[in-house]
């Protein structure tokens, strides 16, 4: 049942104002200082948005802005250069690598599945390395084939 004589509100919490919607086109926001994403973000720098003109009185706002009122971003900080890797493996090696990985990781220090995939990869270049040239890393060369290699 409800009471549609005293409908509930929560004191404190006002309506929001419509937003005009010619903001939501990029080309009309204002420009981005940074073209990298993963730069770290100043929040307290203001922006175009948060600056108001000064009223001509000199009288002073009381009531802080909106965006003063949110709460702080956290900087976001640039991660390390990572690849994703997807591989097609036989389903007993798979099984038997996570188990080796869950038996061990806790022995060997391993904070997760990509570290030990990671550890794998490294160990067997180092291997090819040292038995094809002489301990030296090979020079990339650009993108791998896609699916199987062609076989007569």
């Amino acid at each position: 049942m409800s009471d549609t004589t005293n409908p509930r509100a929560i004191p404190g919490i006002t309506k929001r104002r419509p937003v005009d919607p010619s903001i939501l086109v990029r080309s009309k926001r204002p420009a981005q200082p940074s073209a990298d994403p993963l730069a770290p973000v100043d929040v307290d720098a203001p922006t175009a948005q948060d600056q108001t003109p000064e009223p001509a009185t000199g009288a002073v706002a009381t009531k802080p802005t909106a965006k003063a009122r949110a709460a702080k971003k956290p900087i976001t900080r640039a991660r390390p250069a990572q690849d994703r890797v997807n591989t097609y493996i036989d389903g007993e090696i798979r099984s038997r690598a996570v188990a080796t990985f869950k038996a061990t990781q806790h022995l060997e220090g391993d904070d997760s599945w990509s570290e030990y995939v990671q550890t794998a990869l490294l160990n067997e270049a180092i291997r090819r390395e040292e038995k094809y040239n002489g301990g030296a890393q090979f020079t990339p060369s650009g993108k791998l084939q896609r699916g199987r290699a062609v076989r007569d």
